[in-house]
Formats: C-alpha cells, structure tokens, sequence
C-alpha cells in the first residue's frame, strides 16, 4: 500500500456540537419526548450522535465534552 493511501485519509469527524445544540438535544429527547430519529432528522445530526449525546446526558448528568489528553490544537 502506497504511504498516500494512508496519509490522504479524511476524518469523518465532523465540527464539535456546542454546548447549547447539545442541551437543545437533551431537551427535546427528556423534556419533549422526541426520539432520537425525529431529532436527527430535525436538526440534521446523525442519529447515533443524537444517542451518544442522550446516553451520556443520562449517565452524567451534563451535556458538555470531557477534557482530552495530549496537546490542544490552535
């Protein structure tokens, strides 16, 4: 394999979500009763980061994003 091939790789991660899409997230699941596919759809997020981001809420209790290791990005 080609050092390009590995190399030219995109991340498919898109833009972090901000805190308040992600509240909005967590309202519309508790307090609305969406589902996670309506909310999707709605806001055009993929449906299994609307769940990741609704299972975390409930676990935790807090929609905001944990600190990552290693040297930040500027």
């Amino acid at each position: 394999m080609p050092l390009s091939d590995v190399t030219d790789k995109v991340s498919r991660r898109g833009p972090e979500l901000s805190e308040f899409t992600r509240g909005v997230i967590c309202g519309l699941s508790q307090h609305a009763k969406w589902t996670n596919t309506a909310i999707s759809k709605e806001m055009g997020i993929p449906r299994s980061t609307i769940a990741t981001i609704v299972q975390k809420f409930i676990k935790h209790g807090q929609t905001s994003v944990e600190r990552r290791s290693g040297r930040p990005k500027h």
